[in-house]
């Protein structure tokens, strides 16, 4: 039997993706400055951000280590959205929808 994604858990997964870059690009073109974010939406949105600030981001010599922790962020932010996309997928089948038996009944 082969078991995939369902396609709440690949658009979880996209949204987590996503999300890190989009807001990254908004800060970066300073359309949005951070101080302006409130934290709550921050941690709901880029729950790996830690990873990002942990990392010694600073835009100047060492350019290798603020990708590095910014690509980090996205993996873990992506993983922490698709384990959050499985449980609400394996919620959703087991609420609303039913096992039929072979002659239409519900089993």
């Amino acid at each position: 039997m082969k078991r995939s994604l369902s396609k709440i858990s690949w658009s979880f997964l996209a949204v987590g993706f996503l999300a890190p870059c989009l807001l990254q690009s908004l800060f970066y073109l300073t359309v949005l400055p951070v101080e302006v974010v409130p934290e709550w939406l921050l941690l709901v949105l880029w729950p790996a951000f830690g990873f990002f600030m942990a990392s010694d981001t600073n835009i100047g010599p060492d350019l290798g280590r603020a990708i590095l922790g910014f690509l980090i962020s996205i993996v873990a932010n992506a993983l922490v959205y698709l384990v959050v996309g499985g449980l609400v997928s394996f919620l959703y089948r087991r609420l609303f929808f039913r096992t039929l038996g072979t002659d239409g009944t519900d089993a």
